[in-house]
């Protein structure tokens, strides 16, 4: 499979929950879509920890294709999504030193992470 399943192949509600049905795994992967469920850090307004798989849900829905620059996107970046980083609920601390690593190991392989939830800062 070269790009994400088409709706007419799997119903929506019949997934893994992967962002736009990608793949979890690939040996060559050159882009990774990786969840940060946490928002303990957050004084108002909580909930980002329903972020990453709420954003998945809501892929469900997106076609592989782009019309106007007539491309599949993850045919050419080989993209997976690993699911969410284990965090720990009121720990920030050590929550965010396992985002960290999570993101600087898929780098040291040549993966290109895309967090989605949590923002951290990588230095």
């Amino acid at each position: 499979m070269k790009y994400p399943l088409t709706p007419d192949v799997k119903p929506e509600f019949c997934t893994t929950g992967t962002f736009m049905r990608l793949p979890s795994q690939k040996h060559d992967a050159k882009l990774a879509i990786v969840g940060m469920p946490f928002d303990t850090a957050a004084s108002f307004r909580v909930g980002a920890r329903f972020a990453p798989q709420a954003i998945r849900q809501a892929s469900m829905t997106l076609f592989p294709y782009h019309p106007i620059h007539n491309v599949y996107p993850f045919e050419q970046m080989n993209a997976i999504d690993i699911g969410d980083i284990p965090v720990i609920p009121h720990n920030i601390h050590r929550s965010y030193e396992l985002m960290k690593e999570s993101m600087h190991e898929l780098m040291a392989k040549g993966v290109i992470p895309i967090g989605l939830g949590e923002i951290i800062l990588l230095l």
